[in-house]
Order: C-alpha cells, then sequence, then structure tokens
C-alpha cells in the first residue's frame, strides 16, 4: 500500500535550452507541470512560438479519417489483439517519420482534394433521381421545356393532382366547357401529371376546379433549369448520361483514395508525433516566458528528483536550475499510486472512488482480496470464471496492447480464477446438476469435488447468508482497523482510541455476546462486555459538546449508529443473492434448452434448438452475472468499506508525457 512521495519543484533556465529540456521531460513523463499564475502572467511579451514545429494537425486527422475507409482491412483478430493500434518500436517510428515527411503533404494535399471531388460528384449524383423521376413523369410533354407556355389567346397547366382525382376533374371540366384540352403526361401510383390549356376568357373557372383537385403547378424552368428548349425524353438521355458520368467520377476518385491508403500507417504515426509535438508547443502556456529565460513549476515523483538534477546540471552546464518549491498555504499535492505487479491491476478500483488524500492510505492492496472474493461468490461458476481466464489470458499472451489495457486484463485474469474458486466452493458448472455432470462428483459426498455448499438446497441458502455475513463482518472490522491505524499515523489518538476502537470492542462484544453459546463462551460475560463498551461509547461519543448536560445526552444518542453498522453488515447479504442468481439462471436456461429440445419433432432439430437457447441464455446470464458481479463487489468496498477509513478525492498525477491514440510503442 504505496503511495509515490511527490515534490514540487521550480525549474529556471536560459531560453536557448527550452526545446530540448521539454523534449526530455515529454519523454521521460516524470513531471506534471503546474500552472502559476503569478508566475506565468509575468511573461514578457507573451506570444506562443513553434518551438517544435508549425503544422496544422487537423489536416493530419482529416487525410486520415478520409482514408480510413478505404483501407485494406486487418483481420478481427489482428485488430482485437493490437486493439486497433500500430505496433512499432521508437526506432521504427524515426524511421518511417523520415520516409514519409517528404510526401505527406502531397498525399494529404490530394486526400483534401479527392474529398472536395467525391462530395461534390455524390452531391450532385444524389440529386439526379429527383430530376430523373420528374422528366420520367413528364415523358407525354412533346415540346421543349419553356419558362412560359401561354401564348395571346390561351393560358396553360403543368402540374399533378391526386391519382384519384383525375376521373372526377375531367368531369368536372368537361361539365365547365369543352373548349379546353387536358394531356395526361404521366402517371405514378398516387399521383397524375398533367397538362391543361384553355381560352383566356375560360382561364379563371378551369384555375378553379384544378384548386378543387388539388393541382399543384410545377415550374419546368426552375425545376429543370439548363434544360430550356429540351424535351423531357432529351433531358432524360442528358440526365443518363450524366449519372454514369458521375458514377465512373465516383469510382475513380475512390480508386485513387484507395491507392493512397497504403499511407493510413505513415498518417497515423505522423498524427501522433504531430500531437506530441503540439502538446509541447502548447505547454509554454503555463510558463513564464522572456526573450532569453524561461521558468516552471511542476510535480515530480520524489526517487528521480536527484537523477533529474544531475541530468540537468550534466547537459544544460549550470544554465538551468532545479529548485524544491514549497507548498502554498491549502494546497494539495496530487496522488500516485505504487503497488507491485499483482496489486496494481486493482489500482483502477481505487481511482474509480478517488485517490488518496494526504494522511491516508493507499487502500488498494487491501481491497483486492476482499474484492476477489465478493467477485468469486457472486459470479461463482467455474465455466464463466474459465472463459474470463481463457480470454484474458489469450490477450495477455498474444496481444500487443498498452501497458494500461494489459492491467485490465490481469484483473480480468484475477477475478476469472475467483469465479473459478467460488464456483468449486459452490457447485456451480454451467448451471448443471450432479447427475448432469457426474463425471466431476465425489461418489463419498455426492457432491462435486470441492463443493463445501449447495446454495439452492436445504439449509445452503442459510449457510450461504451466514458465509456472506461473515466475510462482510471481517471486511468492516479490518475496515475500522485500518482507521485506527491511520488515526495513529495522523497523531489523533482521541479519535483512534475513544472512537474507533471503542466501536470495534463494542461490535466484537455484541459479536460475542450472539455467538457466545456456539462458541463456549459464558452468556453473562460477553452481556458484561457489551454493558461495559455501552458505557464507554455513552461516555465519549458526546465530547465534542462543550455543554456538559449535552455530553451524556449525546453519547446515549451516539448508541443510535449501532443500527448504522446493521445496515452495513446486511449489504453483504447481496453476496448470497447473486451468487444464487448466478446459478438459478444457469440451471434455468439448461432446463429450457431441454424442454424445448423434447417438443422438437427431429432429435437433430432438437439438439440444434438447444444449442441456441443454450448460447443464447449462457451468454445473457454470463453478460449479466459479470456485470453485477463487478458493480456490487465495487460497491462494498466503496461504501461499506471506504466509508470506515477513506476519503479520496484528490486529483491523480498526469505526468508531462506522450499519450498514445494511434500507436503502441514497444521498448
Amino acid at each position: 500500500m504505496s503511495k509515490v512521495d511527490l515534490k514540487k519543484i521550480r525549474v529556471t533556465g536560459f531560453k536557448r535550452h527550452y526545446r530540448i529540456l521539454m523534449q526530455e521531460l515529454h519523454q521521460s513523463g516524470i513531471i506534471q507541470l503546474s500552472e502559476n499564475n503569478a508566475l506565468s502572467q509575468q511573461s514578457v511579451g507573451k506570444g506562443f512560438d513553434e518551438h517544435y514545429g508549425a503544422f496544422d494537425t487537423a489536416r493530419t486527422e482529416f487525410a486520415l479519417n478520409f482514408l480510413r475507409p478505404y483501407e485494406s482491412k486487418t483481420s478481427k483478430l489482428d485488430n482485437l489483439l493490437s486493439g486497433g493500434k500500430v505496433v512499432l518500436t521508437s526506432a521504427e517510428m524515426k524511421e518511417r517519420l523520415k520516409g514519409f515527411s517528404g510526401e505527406a503533404e502531397e498525399v494529404i494535399s490530394s486526400c483534401e482534394a479527392l474529398s472536395a471531388s467525391l462530395l461534390k460528384a455524390k452531391n450532385e449524383l444524389a440529386g439526379l433521381p429527383r430530376v430523373l423521376g420528374l422528366v420520367t413523369n413528364l415523358r407525354g410533354l412533346r415540346s421543349g421545356v419553356q419558362s412560359d407556355f401561354n401564348t395571346a389567346t390561351t393560358t396553360t397547366w403543368i402540374g399533378k393532382i391526386p391519382l384519384l382525382e383525375k376521373a372526377a376533374l375531367m368531369r368536372a371540366l368537361a361539365s365547365e366547357s369543352n373548349l379546353f384540352d387536358l394531356s395526361l403526361l404521366g402517371e405514378t401510383k398516387l399521383e397524375a401529371y398533367i397538362r391543361v390549356t384553355t381560352f383566356n376568357d375560360m382561364a379563371g373557372g378551369v384555375q378553379s376546379q384544378l384548386h378543387d383537385a388539388g393541382f399543384e403547378a410545377i415550374d419546368l424552368a426552375t425545376e429543370l433549369e439548363g434544360f430550356v428548349g429540351q424535351t423531357p425524353r432529351e433531358i432524360k438521355t442528358v440526365l443518363k448520361k450524366q449519372e454514369k458520368s458521375l458514377n465512373a467520377e465516383i469510382d475513380a476518385a475512390q480508386a485513387e483514395a484507395k491507392a493512397l491508403a497504403v499511407h493510413v500507417r505513415d498518417l497515423k504515426i505522423l498524427a501522433e508525433h504531430q500531437a506530441w509535438q503540439q502538446t509541447k508547443n502548447e505547454a509554454q502556456s503555463m510558463m513564464f516566458l522572456s526573450e532569453k529565460t524561461f521558468s516552471f513549476e511542476g510535480w515530480i515523483i520524489a526517487s528521480a528528483l536527484d537523477d533529474f538534477k544531475g541530468w540537468v546540471k550534466n547537459a544544460f552546464v549550470g544554465e538551468v536550475v532545479v529548485e524544491c518549491v514549497k507548498l502554498e498555504g491549502g494546497e494539495v499535492s496530487p496522488s500516485l499510486l505504487s503497488n507491485n505487479f499483482v496489486v496494481k491491476s486493482f489500482e483502477p478500483v481505487t481511482e474509480m472512488y478517488g485517490m488518496p488524500q494526504r494522511g491516508e492510505f493507499d487502500p488498494t492492496v487491501w481491497l483486492a482480496p476482499f474484492f476477489l472474493i465478493f467477485f468469486g461468490l457472486c459470479l461463482s461458476d467455474v465455466g464463466y470464471g474459465g472463459i474470463l481466464v481463457l480470454a484474458a489470458a489469450f490477450f495477455l499472451i498474444f496481444g500487443k496492447l498498452s501497458a494500461a489495457a494489459n492491467s485490465s486484463l490481469r484483473l480480468l485474469l484475477y477475478c476469472g480464477l475467483a469465479a473459478i474458486a467460488g464456483g468449486v466452493v459452490l457447485g456451480g458448472y454451467f448451471g448443471l446438476t450432479a447427475d448432469q455432470f457426474s463425471v466431476m462428483v465425489n461418489p463419498e459426498t455426492g457432491k462435486f469435488y470441492g463443493q463445501l455448499l449447495t446454495p439452492t438446497e436445504g439449509a445452503g441458502p442459510i449457510a450461504f447468508l451466514v458465509l456472506s455475513l461473515a466475510i462482510g463482518a471481517v471486511h468492516l472490522l479490518f475496515g475500522m482497523i485500518l482507521a485506527f491505524a491511520q488515526q495513529i499515523k495522523n497523531k489523533d489518538y482521541s479519535g483512534a482510541f475513544l472512537d474507533t476502537a471503542m466501536w470495534v470492542f463494542m461490535l466484537i462484544s455484541i459479536a460475542l455476546y450472539s455467538l457466545g453459546e456456539m462458541i463456549g463462551l459464558d452468556k453473562s460475560l460477553t452481556a458484561n462486555l457489551c454493558i461495559a463498551a455501552a458505557v464507554g461509547l455513552v461516555l465519549t461519543q458526546g465530547r465534542s459538546q462543550k455543554n456538559w448536560f449535552l455530553k451524556p445526552l449525546f453519547g446515549v444518542l451516539g448508541l443510535y449508529n449501532i443500527t448504522a453498522y446493521l445496515s452495513d453488515l446486511l449489504s453483504y447479504s447481496r453476496i448470497m443473492a447473486l451468487g444464487l442468481a448466478t446459478g438459478v439462471i444457469a440451471f434455468a436456461m439448461n432446463l429450457t434448452a431441454e424442454i424445448f429440445s423434447g417438443m422438437m419433432p427431429h432429435p437433430a432439430l432438437g439438439v440444434l434448438v438447444a444449442l441456441v437457447v443454450l448460447l443464447f441464455g449462457h451468454s445473457l446470464n454470463f453478460g449479466l452475472s459479470l456485470m453485477g458481479a463487478f458493480i456490487h463487489s465495487g460497491r462494498l468496498q466503496f461504501i461499506e468499506f471506504f466509508g470506515k477509513f477513506y476519503d479520496g478525492g484528490t486529483d491523480k498525477f498526469k505526468p508531462f508525457q506522450r499519450r498514445a491514440k494511434y500507436l503502441t510503442i514497444e521498448s
């Protein structure tokens, strides 16, 4: 249980050394830059200097995103094993950057031009179906497109009406007069496209009839702009040629993009490199800068301080100075955890709650065994645990993932082993009964080898509940012991002895009183212990009150906290609930598969149906049980365990270093 000691430092030197210094810090990742407004605001002529090059990272990202769909796909397995990242060494990265730098601008510019060309062609192509549909529906129009079909003596309308209104419109117009011409230009399933011409003196009546029929006029000059004088048939021929030409243009552009996609790996490397350079450029916003000097503050890992000072002294011959800085009032150091190989995998659980504050233990080493016990009992199935172990081991052995990803996989591996152990203890093997999986049954006991409880039979549920509560009691008491140790470390002796130790005494006394007869203790002795503990609490719990009359009152009221401890203890019953649910649902899925299989008319079909039900049912149960085991194991740590001794909440140490988005750099 170790927190890394961090020191605050100030680095000051001549600006000519800035570039080399920041390059080294970014690569080593031992310092977290700390913004000091009073320092940075003193910068003389503060501006933004492109110490590490001027480049447009957005253009590189754009080219990369544009080419990604055209990249030759790697196998899904390879992609999973690498986490979708490019795996290479630092030397290989430098070599590829050097080889690609000469053509990078050409590739990016080509991507921009191709993107614009494709967008234009696709937009034009997307608009063609509407125009093609229009000219197809106007195929009966023999004259060319004009802006105005009216003459000195006639008025013409071209448009569409609902198909159901066609017959009614013709009757209405015929009843009005015979001096009109109605041409059906085309039809769809819902609409009829028509042309109506009549004498000017009859236009009002005809227009009224058209309005009643739901007529919608079409402005051909606007809709078919650029095709004035051409008939719909001629326009359709032109549009078909345009469609063919645009498709060819798109195909050619996509083929060119596919050829450029060989540079996707190089673009990822370039984008990563530029992001790193940009990060170093932007770091100057947190510093004091003048024409010739620089200065900044930060947090450094204490064990690396002497080596860093030595390197600075040798590299810059006294022209860059490193000095320790006293913390200002209320200033809090960030937190960095350091644990051994096994415990380190559990650090993300602690980080989800919050990093330890000053004076607090790193609780990771203590939560790890309890987290595994809870997880194992909640998932409690050898088969499900075996799946976790195999999946995690496969990626750990064959994968090329980041250190953080491998740490998470190790946590998954440990949880899988815990689930296997829980499954052995509770007899969980994919929900199979002893009769169904007799090869694993001990003939002497009639249970599976290693099985200690049968949680679904007889007194099994009660025994499982007692086990869960017993482990919970140990967990809670251990949390209080850690609180006692932490208070002693922080020299809070009254809190340690009069609060924490007194409550531990009280809770142990109650436990002994409850179990006294079972373990052979004299009941009167344990009762006296409880009374003594209660008296001690009454005398001490009101000590913070200034009024002497209130001290004993608050002491008596303090005894009410017993209900809070009881509530915390009962929370551990969820271990039993989740453990039972995993096994019962697995058994139910097996039974459902057996019933459905027996209902099928042919044995082969029955086997197929059973396999489908088993695969779906166990996948669902595995997913839900896995999620429940993780969430509730964490909840018992965060609320019941941490609630006794741990607050957390400080910021995590975030060093100024390379952060990989597209690459995994091998050492």
